[in-house]
């Protein structure tokens, strides 16, 4: 679902969407993170418009997380969701 879903915009078609998203708490070291398209539900995936691209971390510290997508040629708007995880 859209519903919570982190949005990024792009300068154009062709460019990748980066998420930086400041986290609510700081977590005691860097989490581990997954991305999930809000659309499809698939891990590793965002959300452009309806398509899934390829999304990795770029990094990931205590307190933030930024994601990349893939490279498209409709991407404009993209939209994904995350979990971030820092357990014992």
């Amino acid at each position: 679902t859209m519903t919570g879903a982190l949005r990024s915009t792009t300068s154009g078609p062709g460019d990748t969407a980066i998420f930086d998203w400041r986290l609510p708490v700081a977590m005691r070291k860097a989490p581990s993170v997954t991305v999930y398209s809000p659309q499809s539900g698939a891990s590793g995936m965002i959300d452009a418009a309806g398509t899934d691209l390829a999304a990795s971390v770029l990094s990931a510290s205590q307190v933030s997380v930024a994601i990349q997508s893939a490279a498209h040629s409709g991407l404009d708007l993209a939209a994904a969701h995350i979990t971030a995880s820092a357990e014992l």
